[in-house]
């Protein structure tokens, strides 16, 4: 309980401190977000009117004030682009940005782990090179490449997927299954993109962590027993690998709101990836800060949980 009481303390300091830190630099960029959004030719008192109507007039310290006394509250402000409340703004694309991960993440993680596995009871074999090189191909491939690469492959020449959006543009679905069948099939190539670089990393700390255990004097000791070599690999090696997969995946759960923006950008996925680079195209600052304020809660509150699964997994690890 100290541990989860202290944990509970720190993240909205956490959170304070990178909100604040947020707020000063986009407030100290270059450009100004009003004279954009009100756009060319607009007279000076237009611009002075939009500045009284989203508090921009004012001192930078009273809105820092006005700012964390609402954010607290619920009231996130408004965007400049979308002329709504931002918090209403980010709700609506954030499930489109969790599916897409939780997609990723669920193909990514047992993918990862399996090749590492196979990696390590095969080690210096053809077969732990192969499964190397692969995963220093897809590591070593920005993200937009091996997203216009599948595109290209299933949607320009084979035509069975679609080139990106999240529906068939002026379909008419007579059901709820029609529709959830369309948005999967919309989904495919951006979460298996999104999958392919995320399985990287999971392959070769499974990888390495297992081999090293494998080499342990523990394992030694339980082949000497007379244990069975897949008892010894899966009930001795895989158990204490896995926790460092639990550590990775608790990164890219965290990173999840705001790691995803060049695939959403290259598929025109409708998430928070899209939102954070319309937002930046139109110095959307209220927009910015709003999703920063997301993103920071929710890698705190994933932090925390993964510390909570780490116990369950080792009993060894204490929370104090």
């Amino acid at each position: 309980m100290p541990y989860l009481v202290k944990r509970l303390i720190q993240i909205p300091v956490v959170v304070l401190v990178v909100v604040t830190l947020g707020f000063f630099l986009l407030k100290f960029a270059p450009g100004d977000p009003v004279a954009l959004f009100a756009g060319e030719g607009a007279t000076p008192e237009y611009l002075e009117t939009i500045r009284k109507e989203y508090g921009l007039d004012r001192p930078l310290f009273e809105q820092y004030l006005m700012y964390m006394g609402g954010i607290f509250t619920g009231r996130w402000g408004y965007s400049l682009s979308f002329e709504r409340p931002v918090l209403t703004v980010i709700l609506e694309r954030m499930p489109y940005t969790l599916l897409l991960s939780f997609a990723a993440f669920l193909v990514a993680v047992p993918m990862g782990i399996v090749l590492g596995v196979i990696a390590a009871t095969h080690r210096s074999s053809p077969l732990d090179l192969f499964v190397s090189g692969f995963a220093t191909f897809f590591n070593s491939v920005p993200a937009f490449i091996i997203g216009l690469v599948l595109v290209y492959i299933f949607a320009v020449i084979m035509k069975v997927l679609p080139l990106g959006g999240f529906q068939t543009v002026g379909a008419t679905f007579t059901s709820f299954f029609g529709e959830l069948l369309d948005l999967l099939k919309h989904l495919i190539l951006p979460a298996v993109s999104l999958a392919l670089i995320w399985m990287v990393g999971y392959s070769r700390v499974m990888r390495n962590t297992m081999v090293e255990s494998l080499l342990s004097d523990y394992v030694r000791a339980a082949t000497s027993r007379g244990i069975s070599r897949p008892r010894v690999v899966y009930r001795h090696a895989f158990r204490n690998s896995i926790l460092a997969v639990v550590t990775l995946a608790g990164i890219h759960v965290g990173y999840m709101i705001g790691g995803v923006i060049l695939t959403e950008t290259v598929f025109s996925w409708f998430g928070i990836g899209q939102l954070v680079v319309q937002a930046v195209h139109f110095r959307d600052y209220p927009l910015l800060l709003g999703i920063l304020f997301f993103s920071s809660i929710w890698v705190g509150a994933v932090n925390l949980l993964v510390d909570a699964i780490y116990v369950s997994i080792d009993p060894r690890v204490k929370l104090r």
